[in-house]
């Protein structure tokens, strides 16, 4: 539900100001996301479409946790690493929901672990990993499918309406998707192949040189689906640069200094683009980037001409 909030409580409001004693903050308009006990799961309205019940309010943005992660997590949390495989988890506004229950994870405390203490992790999520059963998880996202599908439906619909709008503004050949692998840039291509009824937008991928071996996996199961078989995929890569001999020249990345992106991301990429679009300097790029990831990308405009 789209509905104002107060940044600092971190709870809906019905009025321009936090009510709650010595806040006052100035509220925003912000998506807010509840919980259904009945049901287990995150739901956009607050009384659940598919029980009917009143939801609770647990956070402003929300994504699945795979049993990967959740074996992970189970392990860090406690020695057993099946305690959460049969659990509704989800992550949002920057800690775990678990069966319906906020549970926090200090990166503090993560961060200063002995290595022996990660081995043994390691060790012990190895050895668990192969034996995951989905079945819990794929039942928990059949309920939160079943829950949201009329804001799901909404959502698709107005963002199909949104692309239509620059066919008649922009030819095919002068369209990309960036697409990084990634489930936003994969929703991204959705949109667009849907919206303007075709597989030819040219897909670029920006391959690091640091990506995640599932990441170049699923680059290769995403042009041999059925939707995206056709689509045209550029990498985007530099070839002449190894970043850890960089490091050893230049020191590695920091938050002051991110030498990394520039020269295998933005640089790589800007290089491929000129390359597949020769001296066209007017091109649409479809980008999926979500508001609630970070402060600064909050404050981007739908559409912008560069």
């Amino acid at each position: 539900m789209i509905e104002r909030i107060c940044p600092k409580c971190r709870v809906p409001m019905n009025g321009d100001k936090c009510i709650k004693p010595n806040c006052g903050c100035a509220t925003k308009m912000s998506s807010t996301i509840y919980w259904c006990d009945d049901c287990n799961v995150p739901i956009f309205e607050n009384i659940c479409p598919s029980c009917g019940n009143k939801g609770r309010y647990i956070a402003t943005d929300m994504r699945p946790v795979f049993p990967e992660e959740n074996v992970l997590i189970s392990l860090i949390l406690g020695d057993n690493p099946q305690k959460y495989q049969e659990s509704s988890v989800w992550f949002g506004s920057g800690m775990y929901i678990i069966d319906g229950k906020k549970v926090r994870l200090s990166i503090t405390k993560l961060n200063s672990l002995p290595l022996d203490k990660i081995h043994k992790l390691k060790e012990k999520y190895e050895a668990f990993v192969t034996k995951i059963n989905y079945c819990f998880f794929d039942e928990y996202i059949r309920k939160f499918i079943k829950a949201n599908a009329d804001r799901y439906n909404f959502i698709t619909e107005e963002a199909v309406q949104f692309v239509q709008k620059y066919r008649e503004k922009y030819a095919i050949e002068d369209m990309m998707v960036s697409f990084s692998g990634g489930k936003d840039s994969t929703v991204t291509s959705h949109i667009v192949n849907r919206a303007l009824g075709t597989n030819k937008v040219l897909h670029i991928f920006g391959d690091t040189t640091l990506e995640f071996p599932y990441t170049l996996e699923y680059k290769k199961r995403f042009k041999k689906n059925e939707e995206s078989r056709g689509v045209r995929v550029l990498t985007a890569k530099n070839r002449e640069k190894n970043f850890e001999d960089l490091c050893d020249i230049v020191g590695p990345p920091s938050r002051v200094m991110r030498w990394c992106c520039t020269v295998f991301k933005t640089g790589a990429i800007q290089k491929t683009i000129s390359s597949a679009f020769k001296d066209k300097n007017n091109i649409l790029s479809f980008q999926g980037i979500r508001h609630s990831e970070s402060v600064s990308r909050s404050k981007y405009e739908r559409y912008n001409s560069i």
